[in-house]
C-alpha cells in the first residue's frame, strides 16, 4: 500500500545534490570520484522529499563504503512516463550471490547492522515504489529505485488522507533523519551536515551506529 506524508514540488537534481553534500567528507576521505548523469536536470517533481533524501543519503553512503580503496560513484536520474528512476552505481567489492542486503541485520561491513538498506527499502515501499540491486562480485553494484509521481502542475500535492485538519500550532516539526554508521568520524560528520540542513537527529534516541 502507498502511504505518504506531505509532498511538495522539488527539483530532483537539487535533492540529489543535497544528499551528495551530506556525504562530501566521506567521498573525499575514501578517494571516491563522483559522476553525475541527470536526464532533464531542470525537471520538477512532486514527492515526499524527506523520505527521498533519507534514501539517497543511505544509498550514497552505502556505495562509498563499498569502495574502501576508492573508485567511482555514479548518480543517475531520469523521468519516464510519469515515473522517476534513480540509480546509485559503485565500482566496489560487489555483493555475494544470494545475499539479501535489504533484510534486517544483513551487512557486508565488519561490525555493521545493515539498517541503511533496510530503511531505504521501507521508505520506498511506503511511497508505493520499488527498489532493487544488480551486482557483480569484484566489479561493483547498482542500486536503483523507481517512484510513480503525480503531475507537478499547479500547487504542491498534500496527502490529506493521513490526518484530519488541525489548527495551526506553530512551526512545522524538524525533519528527523536516522543516522547509522560504524565510523565515529563519519557519524559525527553526518550529524553536523544534518544540522546544517536545518534538520535534527531524533533527541529521543542516541545516534545509532550501523
Amino acid at each position: 500500500a502507498k502511504i505518504s506524508g506531505v509532498s511538495e514540488k522539488v527539483k530532483i537534481t537539487d535533492l540529489v545534490e543535497d544528499a551528495v553534500r551530506m556525504n562530501a567528507g566521506a567521498l573525499a576521505r575514501h578517494g571516491v570520484q563522483l559522476s553525475r548523469e541527470y536526464n532533464s536536470p531542470d525537471s520538477e517533481v512532486v514527492l515526499d522529499k524527506h523520505k527521498v533524501l533519507q534514501i539517497l543519503v543511505n544509498l550514497i553512503r552505502n556505495a562509498i563504503e563499498a569502495m574502501p580503496q576508492g573508485g567511482t560513484l555514479t548518480v543517475s536520474t531520469r523521468m519516464e512516463e510519469g515515473s522517476l528512476f534513480i540509480q546509485i552505481a559503485d565500482t566496489g567489492v560487489g555483493i555475494q550471490p544470494g545475499q539479501e542486503v535489504f533484510d534486517f541485520f544483513v551487512t557486508t561491513k565488519k561490525g555493521g547492522t545493515g539498517l541503511g538498506l533496510t530503511i531505504s527499502r521501507r521508505l520506498v515501499t511506503l511511497m508505493g515504489g520499488t527498489i532493487g540491486v544488480d551486482s557483480r562480485v569484484g566489479e561493483g553494484s547498482v542500486f536503483h529505485f523507481e517512484l510513480d509521481l503525480p503531475a507537478s502542475d499547479g500547487e504542491p500535492a498534500v496527502d490529506w488522507a493521513q490526518s484530519a485538519p488541525a489548527p495551526d500550532t506553530g512551526p512545522m516539526p524538524a525533519l528527523r533523519i536516522l543516522l547509522a554508521d560504524d565510523n565515529p568520524l563519519e557519524l559525527r560528520e553526518h550529524s553536523l551536515n544534518v544540522v546544517r540542513r536545518e534538520a535534527e537527529p531524533d533527541p529521543g534516541r542516541p545516534l545509532e551506529r550501523g
